[in-house]
C-alpha cells in the first residue's frame, strides 16, 4: 500500500495519547443495544497487545444468562467459531476510498511508515509526543471509535443480530492465541438486549462571532460517557444545508485522575462577514454512532475595533471651574462605534463612574461641569456589537495650596533584630498623593527623610543599628497632597530600641590567694544598665561549676575553700538589665594551705586482760595519715606506727608487764605537710 500522509490535529493525538496510559495488557469490551442486534465494541489496551491481535484474531463468545440465576449461563455460543481477524492488506482499498478513518487504520496497520504532518498553512506545528508504534496503535483506535466500517475492518466491532430482547448476555473477547511472555487478559461485557435508548443531543451550544471567526462551545459534562467524539457542522444557506468545516474531529478529552470537561470550544474561520451563518454539533458514540444534531445558533462576521482605543488629545480647566475634555479615534474604525462614554475616577486604577451620557461617535468632546480637586478621566468608545475600548487615564487637577492634614494614630516597634515596622492612620484627601517618613535619634535632633519615595499605604519598615548607646530612636510621618503641599510633622513616635549590647568585660585589679582562700578585686563596669555580677567556679580538670550572684556594686569577693591543695579556675562577667551578659574573664588560682596543729587531747585507756593500750585523739582538720613515736623504758623516740585513712586511735599490743612507755604523734595531710610533733604521754603498764 502506498505511503499516505494524513493531516490530523494536535488535538486529535493528545487525546489518543492520554486515552492510552500505562495500563495492564487486556481487552476492554462495551456493549449497546440498536434496533437490529447488540453492538460489541472491545479495544485492546497496549500497542503490543494490539500487534498480537493483529497476527493471531480474536474470539468472541457469547453467554446467555439464568433469568433465576444470574452466576449461571443456559448457552455458550461462539460468534466466531473461525476466529475474528484484521481485514487483509489488499482488502482495505475500497474501504479506504469510502472512509477517511478506514485510509488512517490501514496505514497504521500495514504502512511502511506513518507520518504525522501540520494541519496546513497558518496551523500550529506540533511535535510527534510517541514513539511511532504507539502512534500507529493510538490512530488506529481512534479511527475505529469514530468509524463503525473502520472498527469491523480491524476485528475490533461486531453486531450480534441473533440477540433476543429481554434477555441478559455476557459477550467475552480473548485472543486466539496467547504468548508465554505476554499474556493479555480477556474482557467481556454484560447486557440486556432492550429497545435502544434515543440519543441526546448537545445543548448549550454558543457562537461568538468576530472579525471573519467565530467560536462555538457546548455543554459535554452532561454527555461523557455517551459521546466520544463530536463533529461541527455549518450551513450559508439558511439551514438548508450543513456540511463539516473541515475534516477535523473533537475528541472529549480527560487527564487520568480528572473528572470530563465542562465545554469543548471550535474556532472556525468565516470567509464572508455579510453572511449569515448557522452552526450545529453532532455527538459520535464510541460505537460509531451519529447522535441527533444541536439546535443550531446563528450569526455574522463583524469588523472589529481590534486594538484601535480612544486618545485624550486634551483637558482644559475653565475659569469657571469646569473641564473641557476632546478626544480622538481611528478614523476608519468611526462607523463601528455606537457611542462614546466619558468615566471619571479619583485615582489612576479607579474606580471609574459615568459622568456622561451617550455621546454620538462624530462629536468627540465634553464638558464636565463639576469635577472634583483630583480628576482621572477615560474615555470608552461601545462597538455595535457589543465591543468595548478604553482611553488610558488622564489627570486633572483644580488648583490647590492647602496641604494635607497631619497624619495621626502613629504608632510601632523594634524587634530584636533592628526591624522597625510603624503605622499610622489614613488621611481622607481625594488628593492624597502620599506619605513621608523622617527619623532622628533624639527628640532635639534634626529628622532625616529615610523614604524615597511618597508611601501610598499607611505603614513603613525600616532597620536601625541595635549596638549603639543610644537607647531611642524617633520617626514622624508627613502627608503631601499632588501639588506637593506638605503637611507639618506628625507627633513624634519615641521607640525603645531592643538591647543587645551585652557590658563590658570586666577588668581583674588583683587575684590574691590565702590560707584556704582566694581574694579577687576588679574595676566597676562602666555600662549604666549593669544588673549585677555572675562569677563561676570549678576544680580544675572538673566540669561542675559553682555559680555566685553578685550584686551590681560589687567589686571583690573572697572565696573560701575548704580544700586547699586543688587549683579552681573562674569566669566573671557582668551582666546588665536585660540579662545580657558581658564576655567572660577566665582566670585560675589555688589557695595557699594552712598550717597544720599538733595533735592535743590524747586520751589513753590499760586494758591488761587484753594486754594492750588504746590510744585515741581529737584533731580540726581531715589528715592522710598519722606517725606514732614510741620509747619502752626510758630509751629513745623512735617511729613506732603509721596510721592511714585519717584513722584517730591508736592500739599497742606489744607489751611487757611492769615496762614504762612514752608517746607522741605526727599529722600528715595529702599534699605532704607535717604538723608538730604532740606532746609527749607516758604510760606505765
Amino acid at each position: 500500500m502506498r505511503r499516505l500522509k494524513y493531516y490530523i490535529a494536535a488535538l486529535a493525538l493528545t487525546t489518543a495519547l492520554a486515552a492510552n496510559g500505562q495500563e495492564k495488557a487486556a481487552i476492554k469490551v462495551i456493549t449497546t443495544s440498536v434496533n437490529d442486534g447488540v453492538i460489541i465494541r472491545w479495544a485492546p489496551t497496549t500497542p503490543v497487545a494490539w500487534q498480537l491481535a493483529n497476527d493471531y484474531g480474536y474470539t468472541l463468545t457469547r453467554y446467555t444468562l439464568n433469568p433465576s440465576d444470574s452466576l449461571g449461563y443456559s448457552e455458550k455460543v461462539s460468534l466466531t467459531p473461525s476466529g475474528l481477524y484484521v481485514l487483509p492488506e489488499t482488502d482495505w482499498e475500497g474501504v479506504a476510498n469510502r472512509d477517511k478513518w478506514a485510509a488512517i487504520a490501514a496505514q497504521a496497520i500495514y504502512g511502511e511508515d506513518f507520518v504525522l504532518a501540520d494541519p496546513g498553512e497558518g496551523a500550529t506545528s506540533f511535535v510527534n509526543a510517541a514513539a511511532e508504534q504507539e502512534n500507529r496503535f493510538s490512530f488506529a483506535l481512534l479511527a475505529a471509535d469514530v468509524s463503525a466500517p473502520t472498527a469491523e475492518a480491524m476485528a475490533l466491532r461486531w453486531v450480534d443480530k441473533t440477540a433476543v430482547k429481554g434477555t441478559t448476555y455476557v459477550y467475552r473477547v480473548e485472543l486466539n492465541k496467547q504468548l508465554e511472555n505476554y499474556k493479555v487478559e480477556r474482557g467481556s461485557s454484560r447486557i440486556t438486549y432492550t429497545e435502544p435508548k434515543p440519543l441526546p443531543k448537545p445543548s448549550e451550544v454558543e457562537a461568538t462571532f468576530g472579525d471573519h471567526s467565530v467560536s462555538i462551545s457546548w455543554n459535554t459534562f452532561y454527555l461523557d460517557g455517551i459521546y466520544s467524539s463530536y463533529v461541527v457542522e455549518r450551513s450559508d444557506d439558511g439551514g438548508k444545508t450543513f456540511r463539516l468545516t473541515d475534516d477535523l474531529q473533537f475528541f472529549s478529552l480527560k487527564k487520568e485522575g480528572s473528572g470530563p470537561l465542562e465545554k469543548m470550544y471550535y474556532m472556525d474561520s468565516i470567509p464572508d462577514n455579510s453572511i449569515t451563518y448557522q452552526y450545529r454539533v453532532i455527538g459520535i458514540t464510541p460505537f460509531g454512532e451519529k447522535g441527533p444534531p444541536s439546535i443550531p445558533v446563528a450569526g455574522q462576521g463583524y469588523v472589529s475595533l481590534g486594538d484601535a482605543i480612544p486618545v485624550i488629545a486634551e483637558t482644559v480647566v475653565m475659569k469657571d471651574g469646569t473641564v473641557n475634555i476632546t478626544w480622538k479615534f481611528a478614523q476608519d474604525l468611526i462607523g463601528q462605534v455606537k457611542h462614546f462614554t466619558v468615566d471619571r475616577g479619583p485615582k489612576a486604577g479607579g474606580p471609574f463612574q459615568q459622568v456622561s451620557g451617550e455621546i454620538p461617535p462624530t462629536e468627540m468632546r465634553f464638558q464636565h461641569s463639576q469635577p472634583m480637586q483630583v480628576n482621572y478621566y477615560i474615555i470608552k468608545a461601545y462597538g455595535k456589537h457589543g465591543e468595548v475600548r478604553q482611553s488610558f487615564p488622564a489627570m486633572v487637577q483644580l488648583e490647590d495650596s492647602i496641604p494635607p492634614a497631619v497624619p495621626a494614630g502613629l504608632k510601632g516597634k523594634v524587634d530584636n533584630k533592628g526591624i522597625v515596622t510603624i503605622s499610622w492612620d489614613a488621611n481622607k484627601e481625594e488628593d492624597l498623593y502620599g506619605y513621608r517618613v523622617f527619623r532622628s535619634n533624639a527628640l532635639k535632633e534634626e529628622y532625616i527623610q529615610v523614604t524615597e519615595e511618597a508611601l501610598t499605604s499607611t505603614g513603613f519598615t525600616d532597620s536601625v543599628n541595635l549596638k549603639t548607646l543610644t537607647e531611642e530612636v524617633i520617626y514622624t510621618v508627613t502627608a503631601q497632597d499632588r501639588r506637593y503641599n506638605q503637611s507639618d510633622y506628625a507627633k513624634p513616635l519615641v521607640l525603645k530600641r531592643p538591647d543587645i549590647v551585652p557590658p563590658d568585660q570586666p577588668v581583674l585589679k588583683s587575684v590574691t590567694p590565702g590560707e584556704g582562700t582566694v581574694f579577687i578585686d576588679w574595676y566597676p563596669a562602666s555600662a549604666t544598665d549593669i544588673a549585677g555580677y555572675k562569677l563561676f567556679r570549678k576544680k580544675t580538670g572538673s566540669t561542675i561549676w559553682k555559680e555566685f550572684l553578685l550584686p551590681k556594686d560589687s567589686t571583690s569577693f573572697m572565696d573560701e575553700l575548704a580544700d586547699t591543695g586543688s587549683r579552681y579556675d573562674y569566669s566573671l562577667m557582668a551582666v546588665d538589665d536585660d540579662n545580657l551578659a558581658s564576655e567572660a574573664t577566665q582566670f585560675s588560682a589555688q589557695p595557699l594551705a594552712m598550717s597544720l596543729p599538733a595533735i592535743s587531747k590524747i586520751s589513753h585507756q590499760v586494758d591488761r586482760e587484753k594486754k594492750q593500750i588504746d590510744l585515741s585523739w581529737k584533731y580540726p582538720t581531715g589528715y592522710d595519715e598519722v606517725i606514732v613515736y614510741r620509747s619502752e623504758n626510758n630509751g629513745p623516740l623512735r617511729q613506732y606506727a603509721r596510721i592511714d585513712n585519717g584513722e584517730k586511735t591508736f592500739t599497742d599490743r606489744q607489751l611487757k608487764v611492769g615496762g614504762i612507755y612514752k608517746y607522741r604523734f605526727k599529722v600528715i595531710d595529702k599534699n605532704g605537710e607535717e604538723s608538730p610533733v604532740s606532746d609527749e604521754i607516758e604510760i606505765q603498764y
